[in-house]
């Protein structure tokens, strides 16, 4: 007697149970940084056009700084 397939696969527990963490965790990964990112400030534009160039962000953040030493104090509005 030959007996009939009916085309279930019968998986270990354990296997479930690491493919769903690992679904899980893949998610984490996705989802978690995404908040953090969109918190974030945006980039002058300038300062990205660079980076997309492939200037070093060493070279970008000293000329920055050379740029905020070199720059006038800004002056207080006038009182009327």
């Amino acid at each position: 007697m030959a007996e009939e397939e009916t085309g279930t696969v019968d998986l270990p527990i354990a296997v479930v149970i690491v493919v769903g963490l690992a679904l899980i965790t893949l998610v984490a990964i996705i989802v978690a940084p995404s908040r953090q990112v969109r918190a974030e400030r945006p980039l002058p534009s300038d300062v990205e056009a660079r980076v997309l160039l492939g200037e070093s962000p060493r070279d970008i953040a000293a000329t920055l700084d050379s740029r905020e030493e070199h720059s006038p104090e800004p002056s207080p509005p006038a009182a009327s």
